[in-house]
């Protein structure tokens, strides 16, 4: 089967085709057309409140299947909506209306017959979150994704110029089944290459004779808050993370001029920091949001979980008002942190990207001939439900292809990933201040962190979800994977 797998991969390759090498000017500026349009509003709408819906969905779903000895939950939703999104390149018709569904991409955008939009929206997406890179004290977030695949292993080829293009991800090659201690190591030196080299351990599966892709997505985020977290923490304070449960932890304090929520229906309160800027008159894009359930323990931050929406984020966030407030809570300057998505991805209905019918395959590849195959696009057009009728009379109107994405997908591919890595790291740097240094004619509100609670970092311009963290023991938060020299 292996000979087999190898000939068809070879065979494959020879479809490759180069379709950035089509890209007309024209088509570009179409596209800069339509962003100035009220359609890209709407659609980056739908798109960002289902990358939204998917990171709640998510984070239950780690609930349910992260190991009984992992209390918290941290993962990059930006990294992973972007992954996720351009899988739809490669993927067969089952996978492809999996992903849609659970990103939230399924109804409103015709995605079947106009999927090239959504991928150009996400890229640009993407761009914005890196725009504000190369300058200094601003808001740092960098994602990156490499696609390790099996030599000769069947894999539509012609997408990875566009993969590369839109989202500036690796697909590289490799050789699992001979060369597996290399491999292994390679991959690792990119991951640490990508965490800046500053991590003890990578955190991999023992590639086996059956790995043919390995998906790992890195995602790295550095700000200084407008208010910084005074260098010097208090010792030994106490966090319930259960009645029967108290845990001693280093705390951080702060006074901010912030805003706070707080909703005695939901039962809970939110505060919010924003990330400096390039000067001081200019309006933050970047926020970090800690929430609190009024009810202890873990259970008190899972139930309020469940009860959060999109609409119920978008709502806290826009009726928040202005607070002096007295911070405190635990150290969390320098994280690392990893949390493999597969079975949580899998829980939410994501089966078919990692499972496959090895017969149904061998079956395929005895009797299909790539050589003469033409790409199919087999979606069903009931899938694209609720769809808004003016959007699509108006992209129909338009020539907005540069890739031609939706007439060469390949909907018959079975991309099978074996292993899926996410790593994250969080720097929020801390200032030399004195805690006894303080001004006290200042009456802050004070928020005090001693329970779980949950962090997330936004860009706000976007409403995007750049890193997220469900925290039950603030002692687990490195993960033992962080280099304690790390500054």
């Amino acid at each position: 089967m292996r000979i087999l797998l190898i000939i068809f991969g070879l065979l494959t390759s020879s479809l490759v085709q180069d379709v950035t090498s089509k890209t007309k000017k024209l088509v570009d500026k179409n596209f800069e057309d339509f962003q100035l349009s009220q359609w890209y509003s709407y659609a980056t709408n739908i798109i960002t409140k289902g990358f939204t819906k998917f990171t709640l969905d998510l984070d239950q779903a780690f609930e349910r299947t992260k190991p009984f000895n992992v209390e918290n939950i941290i993962f990059s939703p930006a990294s992973l909506t972007s992954t996720l999104t351009s899988l739809l390149l490669f993927t067969n018709v089952t996978t492809f209306l999996e992903i849609t569904k659970i990103l939230g991409l399924d109804s409103g955008l015709d995605i079947n017959h106009n999927s090239e939009v959504v991928h150009r929206i996400v890229g640009l997406l993407l761009e914005d979150y890196k725009k504000e890179q190369a300058d200094q004290g601003v808001p740092v977030y960098d994602s990156s994704t490499a696609i390790f695949i099996e030599n000769g292993w069947p894999f539509p080829g012609r997408f990875t110029p566009v993969i590369e293009d839109i989202y500036g991800s690796l697909v590289k090659n490799v050789d699992f089944f001979v060369n597996d201690t290399a491999t292994q190591k390679m991959i690792e030196n990119w991951i640490r290459e990508k965490m800046m080299d500053k991590i003890l351990s990578v955190p991999l599966e023992p590639i086996s004779w059956r790995h043919r892709i390995r998906i790992a997505t890195v995602a790295h985020f550095h700000g200084l808050l407008r208010d910084t977290f005074f260098a010097e923490t208090l010792k030994n304070k106490t966090f319930n993370v259960d009645d029967s449960e108290l845990v001693s932890v280093e705390m951080m304090v702060q006074f901010v001029s912030g805003r706070l929520y707080q909703d005695s229906q939901l039962g809970f309160e939110m505060i919010e920091m924003p990330f400096r800027t390039k000067s001081f008159h200019e309006k933050p894009e970047v926020f970090m949001y800690v929430a609190m359930a009024h009810a202890d323990g873990r259970t008190g931050l899972k139930n309020l979980k469940r009860r959060l929406t999109p609409e119920i984020i978008d709502k806290s966030i826009a009726n928040m008002t202005n607070r002096d407030l007295g911070v405190m809570m635990p150290k969390m300057t320098n994280i690392a942190y990893s949390l493999s998505p597969k079975q949580a991805l899998i829980d939410m209905g994501l089966k078919s990207l990692f499972f496959v019918d090895f017969l149904r395959l061998l079956t395929k590849y005895n009797s299909h001939d790539p050589t003469t195959s033409q790409p199919t696009n087999n979606i069903p057009d009931d899938a694209a439900a609720k769809v808004e009728e003016e959007y699509v009379r108006f992209l129909k109107s338009q020539n907005l292809t540069k890739f031609n994405i939706d007439k060469l997908r390949l909907t018959d591919t079975s991309f099978d990933i074996d292993d899926f890595v996410h790593v994250t790291k969080l720097v929020i740097p801390s200032e030399a201040k004195n805690i006894n240094n303080l001004n006290s004619n200042r009456s802050p509100y004070t928020f005090r962190v001693d329970k779980p609670y949950l962090m997330f970092i936004r860009h706000n311009v976007t409403k995007s979800i750049l890193f997220w963290a469900s925290v039950n023991n603030p002692n687990q938060l490195d993960n033992k994977m962080i280099d304690s020299v790390v500054k």
